[in-house]
């Protein structure tokens, strides 16, 4: 759940997110080589308003039906000064015709009805993720002819067009939803992790800066380059890793705190990443593992408390493997993590007992308080030497912030 700070200025380079696929009505398609539906990107409120909003949502994040409501909150407010535009976002764990992509799809077919934002306020109104069963209801709901949405989605007619659209996006540094970007003029902002709260606020500020927070951040110059987190802060140092999972020698040069959810797909996206990085630095790298189940996350609290029963038996991070492999399950409950248990190697009886206890319960909980001090919203979230990095990013700027802490020039080993 990102918000992304893209800054347009002379001799720094802009991705191709600001610079050419949002704002002109020509390129507001993905255009496709065969023969598969264009997708166009929705867009509500004034044309030519003097703010564009382009948000990247995956409809069956929580965050980004909270995010909705802001969005709402906003509009409603500046129904002439604000023009918004959709992107499609669907989460690493869905496929193509299933899950939060094959909702996607329902949008992209009420959308060629003209109903996509009856469709999308009637997705993000529900308390929880659609099923596919009920996707014909609720676009009949938002005035879709059924016979015609009904042969759009067995079509399959848009799911190119989707993938074209993540591919873009993961181009343009977005690995998580919700993910802003507010284009002012030529200027391009936002504010970090999406708070509700303080997404307001900037807007507010933004939008009417006489009655705007007055102790809102002040843009960075537009000479400033792009940074490698997207929100940069004072390092965070925590005095309690003692006794925490971990990989990497305690003598390593950097540590990374990981705050993660085993039921998070964009922290199961991220572990390949952090592998690739613990191969390639395997002197100078330490990872350190916190817990932060979301409470939005049916049954995570207990996984977690699943994993340290499982460190108590020396087997945390075959375990944590085994968790995130089968992580479509972990919603059926003990049953699933005996199994996983049994699968790690592990007493399944003691496994069983310190699990019913409770005994890591407490635990847990502090991990959580741990991170919500450090300013962790949502998963995954790092602190590399005490430096704040957020999201499931690519390789790429995990070795960079690593290469930076050790003097830029280190060889791996």
């Amino acid at each position: 759940m990102l918000l992304i700070l893209l800054i347009k200025a002379a001799g720094v380079s802009i991705p191709r997110l600001g610079s050419k696929c949002l704002f002109s009505k020509a390129e507001e398609k993905a255009v496709l080589s065969d023969n598969s539906a264009q997708l166009a990107a929705p867009y509500r409120y004034v044309d030519k308003a003097p703010v564009t909003l382009i948000e990247y949502a995956d409809f069956h994040c929580p965050y980004s039906r909270l995010a909705a409501a802001s969005v709402k909150k906003i509009m409603t407010q500046y129904p002439t000064t604000v023009r918004m535009i959709f992107r499609h976002f669907p989460n690493a764990g869905s496929s193509p015709g299933s899950g939060a992509f094959f909702t996607h799809e329902a949008s992209a077919c009420a959308y060629e009805q003209g109903k996509f934002w009856p469709f999308h306020d009637a997705v993000f109104d529900l308390p929880e993720p659609p099923k596919e069963l009920d996707l014909a209801r609720i676009a009949q709901g938002a005035g879709v002819e059924p016979n015609r949405f009904q042969e759009c989605l067995k079509s399959g007619k848009y799911r190119k067009a989707i993938q074209e659209e993540i591919r873009r996006a993961k181009e343009d540094n977005i690995f998580g939803t919700p993910t802003f970007v507010i284009k002012v003029a030529n200027e391009y902002r936002s504010s970090g992790t999406f708070v509700p709260e303080q997404f307001e606020q900037l807007m507010e500020s933004i939008l009417n800066p006489k009655r705007g927070n007055q102790n809102q951040p002040a843009a960075p110059s537009r000479a400033a380059p792009r940074q490698v987190s997207p929100e940069p802060k004072k390092p965070v140092f925590f005095s309690d890793l003692e006794g925490k999972p971990s990989k990497g020698p305690q003598s390593a040069p950097v540590t990374l705190v990981e705050f993660s959810d085993f039921h998070c797909p964009f922290c199961k996206r991220v572990g390949p990443t952090l592998d690739k990085l613990l191969e390639n630095y395997p002197k100078k790298v330490r990872r350190i593992w916190r817990h932060f189940p979301l409470s939005f996350h049916q049954g995570s609290q207990r996984t977690h408390e699943a994993s340290q029963c499982a460190a108590e038996q020396g087997k945390f991070w075959e375990y944590h493997d085994k968790l995130f492999e089968n992580q479509a399950a972990l919603a059926e409950g003990d049953a699933v993590l005996s199994r996983l248990a049994d699968e790690a190697g592990m007493k399944r009886k003691k496994f069983e007992e310190c699990l019913a206890k409770g005994r890591y319960k407490d635990s847990v909980k502090k991990d959580i308080a741990a991170g919500e001090a450090a300013g962790v919203r949502g998963t995954p979230a790092f602190f590399i030497n005490g430096n704040p990095v957020s999201g499931a990013q690519p390789y790429e700027n995990f070795e960079k912030i690593v290469q930076n802490e050790l003097g830029g020039t280190a060889k791996k080993s």
